[in-house]
Parts: structure tokens; sequence; C-alpha cells
């Protein structure tokens, strides 16, 4: 088993690593491609919306607002006649619906973070909406805590390095915990910091990247497995 013992400083991904949240995308991407289904085919809909989305995502950025522009823009596209005022009152129901999703905590997610904060010094580093994911932080224990809660705009290399710039953090010390591949793994990976993988049931597509080994990266099959790494 690799050594870790040297990583001072934790950040844990927040949706999908402690509380769930794709869960909810998902249904409501499922939701719409019933909705428009009757005038072009759920799968072609929900295809549509993710190209959509993807088109949309350096302007708008993550979180069910940009998903809810993204949904009226896609059935706008597909049947634009046949997209009256009530058909949009029902999309921007089931988008508006996400921003009062519970927070839903994931099985040890509480005694992983408060384990690790005996080891190093955590953090929660996510990316999204500010008002969104602050309300997730409101509704779970983690404020009770004392976590430091960082909402930012992107997981690039560049994002990673400029935020532990501001914190003083050196790359060598430092761990990104999450479940999406490319935001949580790789970039951190890209400037020479360690990274630990926990696959969700449900990944965002954007997220999908392969994986190659690396010594500073660990796959784990769940949150409570980091225990024995720190």
């Amino acid at each position: 088993m690799t050594d870790f013992s040297h990583i001072r400083h934790i950040a844990f991904d927040a949706d999908d690593t402690l509380w769930k949240n794709e869960d909810f995308y998902h249904a409501t991407e499922i939701e719409f491609g019933e909705l428009l289904a009757p005038f072009t085919g759920s799968e072609k809909a929900r295809q549509a919306l993710a190209e959509t989305e993807s088109k949309n995502m350096p302007l708008l950025g993550y979180g069910s607002k940009a998903l809810t522009i993204s949904l009226i823009e896609t059935a706008t596209r597909l049947i634009p006649d046949a997209l009256d005022a009530l058909l949009v009152q029902k999309i921007l129901a089931i988008g508006t619906r996400l921003l009062r999703m519970p927070t839903v905590l994931l099985p040890e997610a509480v005694e992983t973070v408060s384990y690790a904060m005996t080891r190093a010094h955590v953090f929660i580093l996510t990316k999204g909406d500010l008002i969104e994911q602050e309300r997730k932080f409101e509704n779970s224990p983690f404020k009770q805590m004392g976590l430091e809660y960082i909402v930012i705009s992107g997981k690039s290399p560049e994002d990673y390095r400029q935020q532990l710039r501001r914190m003083h953090i050196e790359p060598s010390t430092f761990m990104m915990v999450g479940n999406s591949p490319r935001s949580d793994v790789l970039a951190p990976l890209m400037i020479g910091a360690y990274a630990a993988h926990i696959p969700y049931a449900i990944t965002w597509a954007h997220e999908h990247v392969d994986l190659e080994p690396n010594p500073k990266m660990i796959q784990l099959k769940h949150l409570g497995d980091l225990r024995a790494y720190i």
C-alpha cells in the first residue's frame, strides 16, 4: 500500500462524494425526456439536452439554474411549434425543483471526514452555483463541524493551482477526494497533487475520462475506505 502519511491537506468534493446530487439531475433528465417523448422521442430529447449542456457550460457553469436554461433551450430547438405556455411551465417546474432538493448524506460521510480531520487540515472544495451549494452545506452537519466550505466555478488544473496558492498549500502535500474522474482526479494529478477516486453509481457524461494507473492516485470502492490510507 502506498504511504500517504505525508499528506497534510485533504479536500473533499461535495456532490456525489459527501451527499447525493446526480440522482436528482438524472431523474430530471428522464422526466424531461418523457415530457418531449410524444413530439420527438425520449432518447433524442435527452441526447439533445446533453449537447446543449455541454455547449452552455463555459457560459452558464454548473448547477440547477444552468440545467433549467438548457432544458428550455433544448425544447425550443427541438419542438418550436409544439412548445406552448403549459409545456414551458412544466419544464420550468422540473428544473427549479432541483433548487429545493434535500441534502442526503452518503454512507460514512461524516465518519470519514471526522477521521480525516484528526490526521490533516480538511476542507470541502466543490464547484457549482454558489447559492445552491451553500444551501446544501447549510443543511448538512459539516457546517457545525467547523469545516471551511469553498465553492469555485470550475476544477481545471489552473483552478487548483490558484486555489492551493491562495491557501499556501504545496501540491505535493495535498489530496483531493471525489467521484468525478476529470475534476476530482485527473486535474489534481496534473499539478502534482494526490487524488482518491470514489466512483458514484451515476456519473455526469461530461466528467467521464479514462484514468491510467498512477502512484499518486488511489481507487476506493466506498468513502469509508479512505481511512485505511490516511
